[in-house]
């Protein structure tokens, strides 16, 4: 079992543009996490005014950020590693927050941690998972879900997001 644990929030120094569609990845930035093909897919989305933040660090940031460098991608912000008192204001300053996981029988039979911090902020999930994590979050209608290896349901998905953020707005 995953349980959440409950730090005392400070207030981010990270201030993300009101004005835009905050699409939103807090965490380890490995390969497990298939930001490289999220990223791409978010870029091919090519939704106006809207921005894809990545807050964290690992081992796969220096591939996405010589990423983002070469194909002069723009709606892409990463801030790298922040402390974990911060992660709360950077989900309430979010408008979706996206879960993205690559699928393999391991990963698809454990909930994902970080689904326990995105359900405390209460805001829409877009997972790009499989297994229990789409589970969790098709079955509680918390957002929708992609299928991690395909691009374009990855576009897709990000796209639908925006009426569902919006359906389920405060």
């Amino acid at each position: 079992p995953n349980w959440l644990q409950k730090t005392d929030d400070i207030t981010s120094s990270i201030k993300f543009d009101k004005g835009k569609i905050n699409f939103t990845f807090t965490g380890n930035v490995s390969l497990f996490q298939n930001l490289m093909l999220t990223v791409q897919a978010f870029v091919k989305a090519d939704i106006p005014n809207a921005i894809f933040n990545i807050v964290g660090d690992g081992s796969a940031l220096k591939t996405l950020e010589d990423y983002i460098l070469e194909n002069n991608v723009t709606n892409v912000q990463l801030y790298g590693r922040i402390p974990s008192k911060e992660v709360m204001d950077i989900l309430q300053q979010s408008d979706v927050l996206v879960l993205p996981l690559i699928s393999n029988d391991v990963i698809n039979k454990t909930e994902p941690l970080k689904l326990q911090s995105y359900l405390s902020a209460y805001k829409p999930i877009f997972g790009i998972c499989s297994g229990v994590g789409k589970e969790i979050i098709e079955e509680n209608n918390l957002g929708i879900s992609s299928n991690p290896s395909d691009i374009d349901d990855i576009a897709k998905g990000f796209i639908q997001m925006l009426e569902f953020k919006d359906k389920y707005a405060d």
